[in-house]
C-alpha cells in the first residue's frame, strides 16, 4: 500500500512518515498545502491520500472533492483533530472513504487505511460521541433491516459481506442503501452512515 500525507503540520507529517514505516506502509510523499497535494497525487498516484481538514492555503475538504473528480481512484482518508460535528459530517459527505480523529492511537490509522485501501470504509467510533443530535420523541426513518445494514456499513463491511452476515441476496442490500440514502438525503454511502449516526438510527 503506497500512501500521501497531506497536513498542514510538518512535524506531525514527519512523525507519521515514520510511524507508518515501521508498520510496513510505504508513504510516497508528503505536503502541507492544496497546491502541492494536487502535484504530489498527479506524480505518485498513490493508493490512499491522508488528509487534514484545514491547510497552509486551503481546504482539505475542497481537495477531497476536487481528488474526487480528477482521480476517484484513490481511496481518501480524512485524519484531524477537528471535533465540530458539523465540520465532521461535511467532511464524508464530501466523499472520503473514511475518517478518523487525531485522539486515536497510530494503531486505529494503520486499520483504517487496510480498510479504505481495499474498498471499504470507515468510521471512527469516536465520532458517535461526537455527531450527537436532538432526535428525542422523533420516530425513526429506517427501517430495522435498513438500520442493521448501515450498523454494518460503519463497521467497515462491504454490502456482499452484509448480505452474507445477513443471509439476503447483494441486490437486497443495495437496494436498502438506496433507499436509505434517499430517506437521510445522503449523495454518498459514508454520508448516510454519518446522517444516521447523527440522527441515533444506528449506534444506539
Amino acid at each position: 500500500m503506497e500512501v500521501a500525507l497531506v497536513d498542514a503540520h510538518d512535524a506531525l507529517r514527519g512523525g507519521l512518515e515514520i510511524l507508518l514505516e515501521r508498520c510496513g506502509i510505504e508513504t510516497v510523499g508528503a505536503t502541507g498545502t492544496v497546491a502541492g497535494a494536487v502535484e504530489l497525487f498527479r506524480e505518485q498516484q498513490p493508493d490512499v491520500a491522508v488528509i487534514g481538514i484545514q491547510l497552509r492555503d486551503g481546504s482539505g475538504l475542497d481537495l477531497v472533492k476536487e481528488l474526487r473528480v480528477e482521480q476517484p481512484e484513490i481511496a481518501i482518508l480524512i485524519y484531524t483533530g477537528i471535533e465540530d460535528a458539523g465540520t465532521l459530517a461535511e467532511a464524508l459527505e464530501s466523499g472520503a472513504r473514511g475518517f478518523v480523529l487525531k485522539l486515536g492511537g497510530i494503531d486505529q490509522l494503520v486499520h483504517a487505511l487496510d480498510l479504505v485501501a481495499g474498498g471499504k470504509r470507515y468510521v471512527d467510533p469516536a465520532i458517535r460521541a461526537l455527531l450527537d443530535a436532538e432526535v428525542e420523541g422523533k420516530p425513526l426513518l429506517l427501517t430495522k433491516r435498513e438500520r442493521e445494514v448501515f450498523d454494518f456499513l460503519a463497521q467497515g463491511l462491504t454490502g456482499e459481506e452484509i448480505a452474507t452476515r445477513l443471509t439476503i441476496a447483494p441486490e437486497t442490500v443495495r437496494t436498502h442503501i438506496r433507499n436509505a440514502m434517499e430517506k437521510l438525503h445522503a449523495h454518498t454511502r459514508t454520508g448516510a452512515v454519518v446522517q444516521a449516526l447523527r440522527t441515533h438510527e444506528i449506534g444506539r
